[in-house]
């Protein structure tokens, strides 16, 4: 018996998708558009804990292109972005229109030395913010058009 799937038409399943690991060293401009609240499933967490998430549009400024970023710039809708410092930079932008700029890293933490370090968005250079104007704007006019049912 053929297989009715053997066919050049279909790809196999991906888990792949983008991350903050793929966003390390990169320029980004952040516009959150949701703050969620998930239930957590961090090992040891008490029962009932919960943390906070960042739903956003991430515009990423520079870096090598590849399957995930496949050019720069490079919008990538609906990231959820975690971690109490990466949270707490961006979770001012949720749904008010405004963005944050910087370049992706992580901090190591003395508490926590056996982690690789909390995500977080590094100050921006005056030429990073140089890099993220014109970008900026399209972005901010794009998503202005989109929301106006009347084109105003």
């Amino acid at each position: 018996m053929t297989d009715p799937f053997e066919d050049e038409d279909f790809d196999p399943a991906s888990t792949a998708f983008l991350n903050t690991s793929h966003l390390l060293g990169r320029l980004l401009l952040v516009a959150g558009t949701e703050l969620r609240v998930k239930p957590s499933t961090q090992k040891g967490a008490k029962e009932g804990s919960t943390y906070e998430v960042v739903v956003a549009d991430v515009i990423v400024l520079d870096g090598p292109v590849d399957d995930m970023i496949p050019t720069v710039p490079f919008i990538a809708e609906g990231i959820h972005l975690s971690g109490q410092v990466l949270v707490g930079q961006v979770r001012n932008t949720a749904k008010t229109g405004k963005m944050v700029l910087g370049r992706m890293e992580q901090r190591p933490s003395a508490n926590f030395p056996q982690s690789k370090g909390a995500w977080t968005l590094a100050e921006p250079t005056d030429a990073d913010k140089a890099i993220a104007r014109s970008p900026a704007k399209a972005y901010l006019k794009q998503r202005q058009e989109a929301t106006d049912p009347f084109g105003n």
